[in-house]
């Protein structure tokens, strides 16, 4: 699959991060990299199952937004949703939305903590986030195009130091064996509240569904279920790192 498009410019690519922690060993960075041309129709989408679970007219806020963790637990906006394969459903919707198509395509970093005996934990998501920002840009050289990245806003210290790292990286390319130049990543890291944009939820379902498989906890049907309907679709990735191998 590929850009297609000569209005195609540049590749917008909506990314989240899913932490460690119980049943998960590792660390997640990813999520979908868009055409501008396809974005209005994944937010159609997304606004008409908005409508669907929180009424008519449903806005942009954070009674409105779909965090994939909280659809499947039940809590926050999906707090009065006491059956879990209705919440599964939306989940299924979610991610429906996200499948590959022209114009979307999925990327994901996969860290094995276990195995970063020698890395710091404050260098984990700093070198997730290099690694991702190289298979963006050797994704959009191979398009013929650029990329813009567009990240959650989670706090100011991380965000001042994902863009510092883009500018260090686009001026001098990464630090790592086989790292290279980074010309097709323009401009630098944008951030938005996920509440305020449909795509950065996208991006948060599919790197939740990425953990999903890989979780060590005990397997319930309905995750099951749930799994056996995302590989069904269409959600393979354009391009990843799982690191170390």
């Amino acid at each position: 699959m590929s850009v297609g498009s000569q209005n195609a410019s540049m590749l917008l690519t909506y990314f989240d991060e899913v932490k460690p922690g119980a049943g998960q060993p590792y660390y997640w960075l990813g999520g979908l990299m868009v055409t501008p041309e396809i974005v209005p129709t994944l937010e159609a989408e997304m606004n008409t199952l908005a409508e669907a679970c929180f009424g008519a007219n449903a806005g942009l806020t954070k009674d409105t937004e779909f965090h994939a963790t909280d659809i499947w637990s039940g809590k926050r906006n999906f707090k009065k949703l006491k059956n879990p394969a209705r919440r599964s459903e939306i989940l299924q919707h979610l991610l429906t939305v996200a499948k590959q198509r022209d114009g979307v395509f999925h990327i994901a970093v996969r860290l094995d903590i276990a195995k970063l005996t020698a890395m710091d934990e404050s260098d984990v998501a700093p070198t997730a986030l290099m690694y991702l920002i190289e298979r963006i840009n050797r994704f959009a050289k191979k398009q013929g195009t650029q990329a813009l990245l567009i990240g959650d806003m989670e706090n100011e210290k991380v965000v001042n130091r994902s863009v510092a790292e883009l500018a260090e990286y686009r001026a001098g390319g990464t630090r790592f064996a086989y790292g290279g130049p980074i010309n097709n990543v323009i401009d630098t890291i944008h951030f938005a509240q996920s509440h305020h944009s449909r795509m950065l939820q996208l991006a948060d379902a599919c790197m939740w569904y990425r953990q999903l498989g890989d979780r060590t906890d005990a397997q319930t049907q309905l995750r099951k279920d749930l799994l056996v309907f995302c590989r069904q679709l269409d959600f393979g990735l354009s391009t990843y790192k799982y690191w170390p191998t």
